[in-house]
C-alpha cells in the first residue's frame, strides 16, 4: 500500500476511530468533554480529502486494492465529495462540542456523529459493489443511532419514521447489489458499464409475472435506493421529522447524508442508461416530490420546519437533473446546497432578527413593483441564462442557466424592493451585482466540471428532457400558487401541505392514579371538581 493510498484508508478510519475512542475515554474520564476527539478525527479527515485531491491533480485517481475492483478509490468526484462532506462534518462537529451539555447523551451524540462522517464518507470513495452497500447500511444504522433518544417521544417516533424510510432503500441497494455480484462479480464501480451490458442480456420473472430484463429491476432498486435516502415520494418523507433532535444533528443529516442518494445514482449512471423506465420513475418522483416540498414550505412558519421541507425539494430537484442527464448540475447543486443548508441551520438560532427584518421588508413592499425593479429583474436572469449558454452544453446548460436565472431574478427583485424607493441607478446596480455572482457561480460550475471530467458517465437522453423537466417544474409551482390563491382551494392545499412530514404529538400515557381517577369521576363515585 502506497504512501498516497494510505490517504484513503485515513479518509474513512480518522472518524470512525474517534468516534469509539469517545466511548472509551468518556467510560474512564467522568470529566471528559463529549466531541473533541471526533472533532479531531474530522480534522484529519479533511486534511486526507485535500492531500487525495492534490494526488489526483497530479497523477490522476488513487486506488487501494486491485485497479480493477478496489476497495476504495478517489477520482475527482471522490475528492469534491470528500472535501464538502468531511468540512461540514469538521463544522457542525465542532458547533455541537460547544453547543450541547456535557453528559452521556452528548458522548453518544457525538459517537454517532463520527460513525455517521465516516459511514458517508465511506460511500463517496467507494471503489466496488460490496464496499459502496456496506458503507450504505453503515450510514443508516449510524443515522438512526444519532436520531434516538431513550426518553424523549419525539425523537423515537422520528426515529421510526427514518428507520421505515431508510431499511427500504438500503433492502433494495442489497438486493440490487446482490444480483450484480451474482451475474457480473464484484464489480469496481468505473465498470458498471460491464455490469449493465451483462444484466441486459438476463431476465427475472416473479410469482408468474412476465419476464423483465435484470437490468430494468436493478436500475428500479437503485432509484427506490436513492428516493429512500433522499427523502423523496413516494416514501414517506423522513426528514422533516428529524427536526426533534438537536441543530447539529440536523445540519448533519440535511446537508451530508441525504447526498448519499445522488452519490449512489452518479456511480451507476452506466445502469441507468440501460433503463429509460427507471429514469422516468426517478423524473416523475423527484418532480411529485418538489412539488410537495414547495408546498410545505409555504405553510411552515418555523425557520428549522421550513428548511427541512425545502431540502426534501431540494434533493428532488437534484435528483431530477441526473434523471435529464445533468450529472454537472447534480454534483454542483449537491455542493451549493450542502454548504448552504448547514450554514441555515447552524444560523437557525438567528431566526427572531431575521423574522423582524422579514416583517419590516414585507410592509415596505405592500405596494406594487417599480418598472425598475422589473427591467433590473429580468435583465439579471436573462443575462446569467445567456452566460449558461456560453459556459455549459446540453442539459447542463439547461439545468444549471435554468436554475440560477430563476435565483438572479429573484435576488435581484428581493434586493431592490427592500429599499423604500429604488432609484434607476440603485436597479443598474443590483442587476451588475447579480450577473458578477452568477459569473462567479458558473465559474465554479466549469472548475467542478474539469475536477469530475471522467469520473461520471454520460447519459444517452433527449435533448429535450432537460427543457420539459424545467417547464414541468414551473408548471408545478406555479399551479400550487394558483391553487393556494383560489378561495376554495388554497384552504384544502394549506390543509394538506401543513401535515406533510410532520410527526403526529405524542400523547404521554397518563399515570396509574390519574387513570384512577378520571374512572371514578366518570363512574360518578369520585369528588367533583
Amino acid at each position: 500500500m502506497g504512501t498516497v493510498s494510505t490517504l484513503l484508508v485515513v479518509l474513512v478510519a480518522a472518524p470512525l476511530l474517534t468516534a469509539l475512542a469517545e466511548i472509551a475515554v468518556a467510560r474512564g474520564r467522568a470529566p471528559w468533554r463529549a466531541g473533541s476527539a471526533v472533532v479531531a478525527g474530522a480534522a484529519v479527515a479533511l486534511a486526507a480529502a485535500a492531500g487525495l485531491g492534490i494526488a489526483v491533480a497530479a497523477g490522476g485517481p488513487v486506488a487501494l486494492g486491485p485497479v480493477e475492483a478496489p476497495v476504495l478509490r478517489a477520482d475527482g468526484l471522490t475528492v469534491v465529495l470528500a472535501l464538502v462532506v468531511s468540512t461540514i462534518g469538521l463544522t457542525v462537529l465542532t458547533y455541537a462540542r460547544r453547543a450541547l451539555d456535557a453528559g452521556p447523551d452528548a458522548v453518544r451524540s457525538a459517537a454517532a456523529g463520527g460513525a455517521v462522517l465516516a459511514a458517508t464518507l465511506a460511500v463517496a470513495a467507494a471503489g466496488r459493489v460490496s464496499v459502496l452497500v456496506v458503507g450504505w447500511v453503515a450510514t443508516t444504522l449510524a443515522v438512526l443511532a444519532l436520531l434516538h433518544h431513550r426518553t424523549d417521544p419525539s425523537r423515537r417516533a422520528a426515529t421510526a419514521r427514518a428507520a421505515r424510510s431508510l431499511v427500504v432503500g438500503d433492502v433494495a441497494l442489497v438486493v440490487a447489489g446482490i444480483v450484480v455480484v451474482a451475474v457480473s462479480g464484484d464489480l469496481g464501480l468505473t465498470r458498471m458499464g460491464e455490469a449493465a451490458t451483462a444484466l441486459a442480456d438476463r431476465s427475472v420473472t416473479l410469482a408468474g409475472l412476465p419476464a423483465v430484463r435484470a437490468a430494468d429491476v436493478v436500475a428500479v432498486l437503485l432509484v427506490l435506493a436513492a428516493l429512500a435516502r433522499a427523502s423523496q415520494l413516494p416514501l414517506p418523507l423522513w426528514l422533516p421529522g428529524t427536526l426533534a433532535a438537536p441543530t447539529p444533528t440536523s445540519a448533519l443529516l440535511h446537508a451530508g447524508v441525504v447526498n448519499a442518494g445522488a452519490i449512489v445514482l452518479l456511480r451507476s449512471l452506466d445502469l441507468l442508461d440501460a433503463a429509460p423506465a427507471a429514469r422516468w420513475a426517478l423524473g416523475l418522483a423527484s418532480l411529485a416530490t418538489i412539488g410537495a416540498g414547495v408546498a410545505a414550505m409555504a405553510t411552515r412558519h418555523d425557520v428549522k420546519g421550513s428548511l427541512a421541507t425545502s431540502t426534501s425539494a431540494q434533493m428532488g430537484f437534484m435528483l431530477l437533473a441526473v434523471a435529464v442527464g445533468a450529472p454537472l448540475a447534480a454534483v454542483t447543486h449537491l455542493v451549493g446546497h450542502a454548504l448552504y443548508k448547514s450554514a441555515r441551520f447552524l444560523g437557525a438560532g438567528a431566526a427572531i432578527g431575521a423574522a423582524v427584518r422579514q416583517a419590516r421588508f414585507a410592509a415596505r413592499a405592500a405596494g406594487g413593483a417599480p418598472t425598475a425593479v422589473l427591467v433590473a429583474s429580468a435583465v439579471a436572469a436573462v443575462g446569467v441564462a445567456a452566460a449558461s449558454a456560453v459556459a455549459l452544453h446540453g442539459a447542463e446548460a439547461w439545468m444549471l442557466g435554468g436554475s440560477l436565472a430563476v435565483t438572479a431574478a429573484v435576488g435581484c427583485w428581493s434586493w431592490l424592493r427592500r429599499q423604500t424607493a429604488p432609484s434607476a441607478a440603485g436597479a443598474v446596480g443590483a442587476a451588475a451585482a447579480v450577473l458578477v455572482a452568477g459569473g462567479a457561480y458558473l465559474a465554479l460550475a466549469v472548475g467542478l466540471e474539469r475536477a469530475i471530467g471522467g469520473s461520471v458517465p454520460e447519459l444517452a437522453v433527449a435533448p429535450a428532457a432537460a427543457p420539459v423537466a424545467l417547464a414541468a417544474v414551473a408548471a408545478v409551482v406555479g399551479g400550487l400558487d394558483l391553487a393556494r390563491r383560489h378561495r376554495t382551494l388554497g384552504a384544502r392545499l394549506v390543509a394538506v401541505a401543513s401535515s406533510i412530514g410532520r410527526l403526529p404529538v405524542p400523547v404521554p400515557a397518563p399515570s396509574p392514579s390519574a387513570a384512577s381517577r378520571d374512572l371514578a369521576l366518570a363512574v360518578g363515585t369520585g369528588p367533583s371538581s
